[in-house]
C-alpha cells in the first residue's frame, strides 16, 4: 500500500492519514490536495497521477465537489476552457441545496 506523503496530513484531519491509499481513495486525496495542497503536494499528485488523470478526476467528480475558485485555477492549467461540466451555468444548476 503507497501512503501519501507525511506533509499532506494536515489536509486529512478527519481520517488517519496513515490508512489512506494512493490508489483506492484517489478521489479523497486529489480533493484535498486540488482544494487545499501546498505546491510540494501538488507536484507529488501529478507526478504520481500523471495530468491525465487528474482531467479525469475533475471532469467526472471534482467539478462536483471542489470550489469553483480551485475548478476555475485547474480548467485554465489544463486547458479544459470548453469542457461543458466546467462551465459556470452547468455548475450552478447543480448544486442546489434543497431538492424540492
Amino acid at each position: 500500500m503507497t501512503q501519501v506523503p507525511s506533509q499532506s496530513h494536515f489536509l486529512f484531519w478527519d481520517v488517519n492519514p496513515t490508512t489512506l491509499d494512493l490508489q483506492k481513495n484517489a478521489d479523497f486525496i486529489l480533493t484535498g490536495v486540488l482544494d487545499y495542497g501546498t505546491m510540494e503536494l501538488v507536484r507529488f499528485v501529478r507526478e504520481y497521477y500523471g495530468d491525465e488523470f487528474i482531467k479525469n478526476y475533475l471532469l467526472h467528480h471534482g467539478w462536483k465537489v471542489l470550489h469553483k475558485k480551485t475548478i476555475n485555477f485547474w480548467k485554465y492549467i489544463f486547458h479544459l476552457e470548453n469542457e461543458q461540466c466546467l462551465q459556470p451555468s452547468f455548475l450552478q444548476n447543480n448544486r442546489k441545496f434543497w431538492n424540492y
